[in-house]
C-alpha cells in the first residue's frame, strides 16, 4: 500500500455527474469550486484544502470515471494476484500509452496512487447498476483506505439498495447531502473515517473537534462584527460648507446623497466580513441598499428597510405585561418592572416605534460666516433595529447555507417577532437599552454580549427553516 500523506488527503471520485464537485465544496467550505449539472464539468483534478483550528485536509476533485470496464481489463491483463494489483495500478497511471487512452482515468487515480484516500461518490436517487462495478473494483485495487458517499442530489429512492451494494466493497457507507450544512455529520465523517486510516487518527479527531466547537466561536466573532458596524453606523455623518446661503438646499442634497453612499458601503463591508467568517468568498448577495426613508411614519418604507413595525408591535403585544401596565415613558419601555418591558413598548405604541419625523440633517453657522450642512448621524430608536435585523438576517441565511449552492442570496426584512418572542426578559431590556444608547451616538460597554443572544436566535430561526 502506498504511504499516507502527512496531511490527510481525500481524493472524491466517481462517475461523471453523481455530484462529486458538490461533495468538495461543502468538505472543503469553499463556494469557488465549479459545479454544474453538465457532466464533465471537472476535466482535471483541483485540489482544495479545509483548514481550522484542529488542523487541515486536502480534498481531491477529479474526472468522472469514462471507461472502467477498459481500465480493469488492462489491470487485469498486468496483475495475476492481489499483492500486484496496486503496482499494476500505479503502473496504469504512468503509462503514457495509458494516459492518452484514458485521460480521465488516469487523473483521478494519480492522488490515490500518491497516497489519497478514497471518497467515493454515487447517486442515491437513481438505481443501482452493475456498471459501476468495474469503478469500485478498480479502486479496490488500489489498496487505499475508502469510504462510500450516497449523495441524495433528488431524492433517497434508490439508498438502501446502494448501501447493499457499496458494502460489498468499502468498508465504510454514509448517506451525505452536500446541500445540507451540518457541521455535525462533516465531524462523524472524519471520525469515522480516522479509524480506517490510523496515521491521520490524530489529527482528523482534532479537526472534528474543532468543527463541533465552531458554531458558538463564529456567533461570538459576529456578534463582535455587529457590535463594531453598530459603533460606525450610529455616529455616522457627512457634512459641506458653503458660504451663499442660497446654496443650503443644494448642500443638504449633496450631504444627504453622501450619508446613504457612505452607510450603504459600511454595511456592504460588515456583510462582506460575515460572508468571510462563514466561508463564502464567491457568493452574489443581493440587498436593497440601506438609505434612510424620508418619513418614519410610511411603514412600506421601513419593511424596505428590514423592520416591520407590525411585527414588532405583535410581539411586544403578545408577551409583555397588561394593557394597563404602568410605564416610565423617559425610560422608553425598558422600565425596571418585571415583566413590563414588552407590554411597556406595546403601551408606548407609535411613539417608541418610530413615528417621529427622521431628522437627520443640520445647518449651523460656523467660523468665516461659512454654513456647515451635515446629514447624520440618525437619532430614532429603531435604527438600530434596522441595522441588527439585516445583519442578523443574513447570519440565519449563511447558518443553513450550503457551500455547494450556487444561487445568489437576496436580502429580505426579517420577522423581529420570533426573535424578540424568544428572548427572556433581561435579554430584552439590554437589547432595547443598548439601542436607546446607540441611538443618542452613546457608547454600550457589553455591546458584544447583548447581542450574542439575539444573533443566537436569528441563528435558531435559520436551523429552523432550514
Amino acid at each position: 500500500m502506498t504511504r499516507p500523506a502527512l496531511q490527510p488527503v481525500f481524493a472524491v471520485v466517481g462517475h461523471p455527474n453523481k455530484g462529486k464537485s458538490s461533495i468538495v465544496a461543502a468538505l472543503a467550505r469553499d463556494d469557488r469550486i465549479a459545479i454544474s449539472p453538465r457532466s464533465g464539468t471537472t476535466e482535471r483534478a483541483e485540489n482544495w484544502i479545509f483548514e481550522n483550528s484542529g488542523g487541515s485536509y486536502r480534498l481531491v476533485d477529479t474526472p468522472g470515471f469514462q471507461r472502467p470496464r477498459a481500465v480493469l481489463e488492462w489491470l487485469r491483463q498486468h496483475a495475476y494476484s492481489a499483492e500486484q494489483r496496486a503496482r499494476a495500478v500505479a503502473a496504469f497511471v504512468d503509462d503514457p500509452d495509458c494516459r492518452a487512452r484514458f485521460p480521465d482515468e488516469t487523473e483521478l487515480l494519480r492522488p490515490i496512487v500518491q497516497g489519497a484516500a478514497i471518497l467515493y461518490v454515487v447517486d442515491g436517487s437513481r438505481p443501482y447498476s452493475p456498471d459501476y462495478e468495474a469503478e469500485m473494483e478498480i479502486l479496490r485495487w488500489s489498496g487505499q483506505p475508502s469510504m462510500a458517499l450516497i449523495n441524495p442530489i433528488e431524492s433517497q429512492a434508490h439508498v438502501e439498495e446502494w448501501e447493499q451494494a457499496l458494502q460489498q466493497y468499502f468498508r465504510l457507507v454514509r448517506v451525505f447531502d452536500p446541500m445540507q450544512p451540518r457541521p455535525e455529520l462533516q465531524a462523524r465523517l472524519l471520525q469515522a473515517f480516522a479509524h480506517l486510516q490510523p496515521a491521520w487518527h490524530v489529527e482528523l479527531e482534532a479537526i472534528a473537534r474543532a468543527i463541533e466547537e465552531e458554531p458558538e466561536q463564529r456567533l461570538r466573532e459576529a456578534a463582535g462584527q455587529l457590535a463594531l458596524w453598530l459603533d460606525e453606523a450610529c455616529t455616522l455623518d457627512a457634512c459641506t460648507s458653503v458660504i451663499d446661503r442660497t446654496l443650503i438646499p443644494v448642500a443638504r442634497s449633496e450631504v444627504q446623497s453622501s450619508y446613504r453612499k457612505v452607510l450603504a458601503e459600511g454595511e456592504r463591508k460588515a456583510f462582506g466580513r460575515l460572508l468571510q467568517l462563514y466561508r463564502f468568498k464567491q457568493t452574489d448577495l443581493e440587498v436593497r441598499q440601506l438609505q434612510p426613508p424620508a418619513d418614519l411614519l410610511d411603514e412600506s418604507q421601513w419593511q424596505l428597510w428590514g423592520l416591520n413595525r407590525r411585527q414588532i408591535y405583535a410581539a411586544a403585544a403578545g408577551t409583555g405585561a397588561g394593557a394597563g401596565a404602568v410605564i416610565d415613558a423617559g425610560l422608553l419601555g425598558h422600565s425596571l418592572m418585571a415583566g413590563a418591558v414588552i407590554g411597556g413598548l406595546a403601551g408606548l405604541g407609535s411613539a417608541w416605534l418610530g413615528s417621529n419625523k427622521l431628522e437627520n440633517t443640520r445647518l449651523s453657522l460656523i467660523a468665516g460666516g461659512r454654513w456647515q450642512v451635515c446629514a447624520g448621524p440618525l437619532s430614532d430608536r429603531n435604527f438600530p433595529f434596522v441595522l441588527i435585523g439585516r445583519f442578523g438576517w443574513l447570519l440565519a441565511q449563511l447558518e443553513r447555507r450550503s457551500h455547494a449552492r450556487r444561487e445568489a442570496i437576496r436580502l429580505e426584512p426579517p420577522d423581529w417577532k420570533p426573535i424578540l418572542e424568544d428572548l427572556d426578559e433581561a435579554e430584552r431590556k439590554a437589547l432595547f437599552k443598548a439601542c436607546e444608547r446607540l441611538s443618542k451616538q452613546k457608547t454600550v460597554d457589553n455591546l458584544q454580549q447583548v447581542l450574542l443572544p439575539v444573533l443566537r436566535r436569528f441563528r435558531n430561526t435559520g436551523e429552523e427553516a432550514g
